[in-house]
């Protein structure tokens, strides 16, 4: 497995990027955004937020190359703390929503 892996480029973006971008949270905010909304005009919006968000995703995957070769080590260490901070925070909202709606007599 070690030998194997020597040969490879890094691998390890492939599994962690497509489930956080395609997964279960970005479906569950679409399909919460788009049920009973009969207004043309609202669906439009919903459809332009997607195609800019994947724009967006494209233009950082494929320049991320360059951005890190612009950014120190020192920046590439601040922002993923800065990211691990931002989904630890995620992380504790989803838990409280959770702890909320299976315990609601708890919660005042």
């Amino acid at each position: 497995e070690k030998a194997e892996s020597k040969e490879k480029a890094d691998v390890s973006v492939t599994p962690l990027a497509i489930p956080i971008i395609a997964g279960p949270g970005t479906i569950a905010t679409v399909m919460s955004l788009t049920p009973g909304s009969q207004v043309m005009l609202h669906m439009f919006a919903i459809l332009i937020g997607i195609v800019i968000v994947l724009v967006m995703t494209f233009y950082a995957f494929h320049y991320s190359s360059f951005i890190m070769r612009k950014m120190g080590k020192t920046e590439m260490n601040v922002v993923t703390r800065l990211m691990g901070l931002i989904l630890a925070v995620v992380a504790v909202e989803m838990i409280g929503a959770g702890l909320k709606g299976m315990f609601p007599m708890f919660m005042s």
